[in-house]
């Protein structure tokens, strides 16, 4: 996983996550790009989550955080809008749940992180990537509250 921050000059401050993992089992790519959070589906998920990408103005980031593993388990995510849930396997698409709209991207809840929204196509983001931490720490020294 690629997780950068890239402000107004053409500069990106980087941070390659990737543990030699092959790309196949890459997830997402996120990127704080000038005034937006863009995030890339990657591979095969881009099939199961039936969408190539996502971005958000970061005016409507709440917070982001580390998905609790309870979060993922079970196997009630909402209605899938579109989305592939296989559980205990694969989380991936849109659903609807409590008249919110969330994004899954998540295989393993351990490495996933919950990004909070309001005033925003989704009210909640949930993606898989390699190092949530660095991730975290990355997007918080954006500008992202936590």
């Amino acid at each position: 996983m690629l997780v950068s921050v890239l402000g107004d000059s053409t500069e990106a401050t980087s941070l390659d996550a990737a543990t030699g993992a092959s790309n196949a089992s890459l997830m997402v790519e996120i990127e704080v790009r000038g005034d937006s959070l863009e995030i890339q589906v990657l591979g095969l998920h881009k099939l199961w989550a039936l969408t190539s990408g996502l971005t958000v103005p970061l005016s409507a980031v709440k917070r982001v955080r580390r998905l609790e593993p309870d979060e993922a388990r079970g196997w009630w995510k909402g209605w899938r809008v579109p989305g592939t849930h296989v559980p205990g396997f694969l989380i991936a698409g849109t659903f609807l749940l409590g008249g919110e709209r969330h994004f899954w991207d998540v295989r393993h809840a351990e490495r996933a992180i919950a990004v909070e929204l309001s005033a925003a196509p989704y009210d909640r983001l949930f993606v898989e990537v390699d190092d949530p931490d660095k991730a975290l720490a990355l997007l918080t020294s954006a500008g992202l509250p936590s």
